[in-house]
């Protein structure tokens, strides 16, 4: 009798759906994500879209100021981080990178169109870059 409620509490136990379950996702997305929301991205992003809204400001600063460097500048920067996301995670694929796949924070598919979408904005920010005034230092 003794080993019988020792299995039964033991199989409870392991089928049971805890809270450990979103151990990576909720420490590299946030506490706010739940499986719901689906993969995180810059188009779905869990709570304010803060990236989002530094690419468009951006946008917008190359856009007013017309400063053929500013673009240039922020376009090498979105090039940076691009590749930083690619060389940190899309490559290796380490293991936590497969466990957040495997939770569904994120996934490859997303991982690529961020990809595409911070390349946009860096041939944007290259476009509105070129087509503004080039300065130059005069003495």
């Amino acid at each position: 009798m003794w080993c019988i409620r020792q299995a039964t509490f033991a199989t409870s136990t392991l089928m049971m759906i805890t809270s450990a379950a979103a151990e990576v996702c909720d420490k590299a997305v946030g506490e706010a994500w739940q499986a719901e929301h689906g993969p995180v991205w810059l188009l779905n992003p869990v709570g304010f879209p803060i990236g989002l809204t530094l690419l468009i400001c951006g946008l917008a600063l190359v856009a007013v100021t017309r400063n053929r460097w500013i673009g240039i500048v922020g376009a090498v920067l979105l090039l940076l981080y691009a590749s930083a996301l690619v060389f940190a995670d899309l490559v290796p694929q380490h293991y936590v990178y497969i466990a957040q796949i495997r939770e569904g924070c994120r996934s490859y598919r997303t991982d690529l169109m961020d990809l595409a979408l911070i390349a946009t904005f860096a041939l944007a920010y290259v476009w509105l870059g070129h087509r503004g005034k080039h300065r130059t230092i005069t003495a």
